[in-house]
């Protein structure tokens, strides 16, 4: 008897299965022994023709590849990765960007802090007028250089002496290290100044966009560049957008305050009449001229203005009309315009009678002085030829006096004596023609009629001939003053 492994039931020894529970029964030990007595003696050995080696599973065969592509994978990358970091390298594909005007990558191959607003393009302008080729590239070399050798060098500065690219060493995939160059952004900071208040915006090219004030507004931080911006600028008339250029540099703090004087941007406006009102486009704006704010209107010839002033009599006045293309205009007025240029032709003439008569007064003076000295000789022989010079040729005084002069020879006995030559008063009448106003007293003594003392003022007329002064006319300013001296 024996008993069931499973329910514990005892069973007849022959029995294969559990009457009870139906498991079937373990054998006995001399059923275990009576089995393998029972089995053949060659089975227990294997012959040497039975014993092959089993095929490798196709698991053990993937396992065994995969250990060898990640050593492939590891030797060639890190082969990869040394020529990635090679100093020289970094340094010629840099030189390869900038040759190809690819900003992107080439702005790629500097080291920012993470919060650096880059314009990929304004960066690489703004290297290519630091002249990168140069100036820049040679230093880099250089002082890449001296940090392998060395482990230290000086930053790379830029054209005002300014820090802008620091070589570092740093880690790279925990078991290599890489050379950077690093390069610190600068704070840029914007207000405007206004003598009124706008709406403006600020945009950096398509990086920031942000209201200004008069307000100091921190934009952020920059990496160095050469950048667009535009400014939105509304006023009570109009709206425009205005483009400028700014450079953004290192310097000793790195920071950059940009001042926008928003009256570089304004349209002023004058007029003939003060009070007279400004129309923009035909509609009024009910200021005068000088209180019209334009801070946005286009120079393009597209804004019409004119001014009107009502008179007394409720007549009204327009000015011209004229279109803006540049930031001083002025309003003119028919009316103001004419009386202006009647005063200024006027101003004119006296500064050219002015300038003539400081030029030609002296002159004037010793031609009359000249004159009358050898208008004596002439009167003493009869003889025009001593003055026929001082005359203009061809005129009526010429003339007379030629005829005067040699009228004497006709006379018995006479005699001249000058006794004084005095200049009143010289003044110009027009650019070429100056008055000469004297007193002159002398006697006249003639045989048959005895001395007589005579004064006369006179006024004579010089004119400017070939630059040459001569006399075109003599005339007595007022009735002669005669004396009898003696018989």
């Amino acid at each position: 008897m024996r008993e069931c492994q499973s329910c514990g039931k005892q069973v007849i020894s022959n029995e294969k299965f559990c009457l009870e529970c139906g498991t079937k029964l373990s054998p006995t030990r001399s059923e275990e022994s009576e089995i393998i007595a029972n089995v053949p003696k060659q089975q227990t050995y294997f012959s040497e023709t039975s014993h092959k080696k089993e095929p490798m599973s196709t698991t053990k065969k993937v396992i065994i590849s995969s250990i060898f592509a990640i050593l492939a994978l590891l030797i060639g990358g890190h082969f990869i990765i040394k020529s990635q970091i090679d100093p020289k390298k970094q340094l010629a594909d840099l030189n390869n960007y900038f040759s190809d005007e690819n900003y992107e990558k080439f702005a790629q191959s500097f080291r920012f802090p993470e919060d650096t607003i880059i314009d990929n393009k304004a960066f690489y302008n703004y290297m290519k007028d630091q002249n990168w080729t140069k100036n820049i590239n040679p230093v880099l070399e250089e002082n890449l250089n001296e940090y392998m050798e060395k482990g230290y060098t000086e930053p790379v500065t830029n054209k005002d002496d300014s820090k802008l690219i620091t070589i570092k060493e740093n880690n790279f995939l925990i078991f290599y290290k890489k050379y950077t160059f690093d390069i610190q952004p600068i704070e840029l900071s914007v207000h405007t100044i206004s003598p009124v208040k706008l709406d403006t915006k600020f945009k950096l090219g398509e990086l920031v966009s942000t209201d200004l004030s008069d307000e100091t507004e921190k934009i952020g931080k920059f990496a160095p560049g050469i950048y667009n911006y535009n400014l939105a600028l509304k006023d009570e008339y109009f709206q425009n957008e205005i483009k400028d250029q700014l450079i953004i540099s290192n310097n000793e703090d790195n920071k950059k305050m940009l001042s926008i004087d928003l009256a570089d941007y304004q349209v002023h406006l004058t007029s003939d009449i003060e009070d007279a009102i400004v129309f923009i486009n035909g509609k009024s704006t009910g200021k005068k001229a000088q209180d019209v704010k334009l801070f946005t209107a286009k120079l393009d010839d597209s804004v019409k203005v004119h001014a009107v002033k009502k008179g007394q009599d409720g007549q009204e006045e327009k000015s011209e009309i004229i279109t803006l293309n540049n930031p001083q205009h002025h309003l003119q007025f028919g009316s103001i315009q004419t009386k202006q240029r009647a005063e200024a032709e006027k101003k004119a003439n006296q500064q050219a009678l002015q300038t003539f008569l400081s030029e030609y007064e002296d002159v004037a003076r010793s031609l009359f002085y000249d004159f009358r000295n050898n208008y004596k000789y002439a009167l003493d022989n009869a003889d025009f030829s001593y003055v026929q010079d001082y005359f203009l040729e061809g005129t009526q005084i010429r003339r007379d006096y030629s005829k005067f002069v040699t009228d004497h020879i006709t006379f018995d006995y006479y005699s001249y004596d000058f006794k004084s030559n005095m200049i009143d008063k010289v003044y110009a009448t027009d650019p070429s023609t100056i008055i000469l106003d004297s007193t002159e007293i002398f006697d006249f003594y003639l045989t048959e009629d005895g001395t007589w003392s005579y004064q006369r003022e006179k006024r004579y007329t010089m004119k400017l001939s070939n630059n040459r002064l001569l006399i075109t006319d003599i005339q007595d300013r007022s009735k002669v003053i005669k004396t009898k001296i003696s018989d």
